[in-house]
């Protein structure tokens, strides 16, 4: 342990652990045969140093007859694994090293839309360029468009259809905006600065939605339904907002109404 956060055995002892032979080894298969017999013939003289101090460390295992014990916060009394667990670790309110943590998890925000975002910031989201690299679809084209490969960054940030909408609320978008960054976007001067996360998410996420309505539903991409689409959306979101901060709301339902 350092301080109050786990270190994994490849961070403690990195020549060692990328020298082994079999990754899928039991705990049984290394007490009986040792590690010597799961690694590389010839280890740096670091990788050694570090292969005697695991080693030592398994030489004190003892095993026993009889079923494993597992022991997870993570699993449940009957060893089946709980997602819901998993949810509330990500979401706990420890301090994180990772830059959009707060941004994708901390947001007053529904779940779908929080999990949207940490897909998004990761470029990961299901667009048209991350299917083709699948060879889910012959092309990586923007349906809506049809101009230009449909990346996280063009369909959130580039295509003309979410710039006119980022251009109708007052939202700048820079030239180097990118979604990886997208909590960085700079705040218009209507735009209350408490909770703008939240708008920004609420902005990505029905744009999201837009372009699935376009792409599955058949709808023409249209500025006036994505606006509306926006301003239903935070109207929606006022509750989730706490209720010293749910007036901001008015505002972003306002940079939603057409001019």
């Amino acid at each position: 342990m350092s301080g109050s956060r786990p270190v994994t055995l490849p961070q403690l002892t990195p020549s060692f652990s990328v020298t082994c032979t079999n990754r899928n080894l039991t705990v049984s298969e290394v007490v009986t045969r040792g590690l010597a017999a799961h690694m590389v013939p010839r280890l740096s003289h670091t990788a050694e140093q570090e292969l005697m101090e695991v080693q030592s460390i398994v030489d004190t295992i003892e095993l026993h007859v009889g079923d494993d014990v597992r022991n997870s916060p993570f699993i449940d009394h009957s060893g089946k694994l709980r997602s819901a667990s998993i949810y509330k670790a990500m979401v706990h309110d420890e301090e994180h090293s990772c830059p959009f943590y707060m941004f994708a998890w901390k947001t007053p925000a529904p779940p779908k839309a929080r999990f949207f975002a940490w897909l998004l910031i990761q470029e990961r989201i299901q667009c048209r360029s991350n299917l083709y690299r699948k060879n889910i679809v012959e092309s990586a084209t923007c349906e809506l468009c049809h101009n230009g490969e449909e990346t996280a960054d063009h369909l959130i940030l580039r295509c003309p259809h979410s710039a006119s909408s980022w251009s109708a609320t007052g939202v700048q978008i820079p030239a180097t905006a990118t979604v990886t960054e997208i909590w960085k976007l700079p705040k218009p001067d209507h735009i209350p600065a408490l909770h703008f996360d939240c708008y920004i998410l609420l902005c990505c996420w029905q744009i999201w939605k837009h372009r699935n309505d376009v792409v599955f539903n058949d709808l023409q991409p249209f500025l006036s339904r994505l606006q509306m689409q926006c301003k239903e959306g935070a109207a929606l979101w006022r509750c989730r907002l706490p209720s010293s901060g749910q007036s901001v709301v008015e505002s972003w339902c306002l940079s939603f109404s057409p001019m």
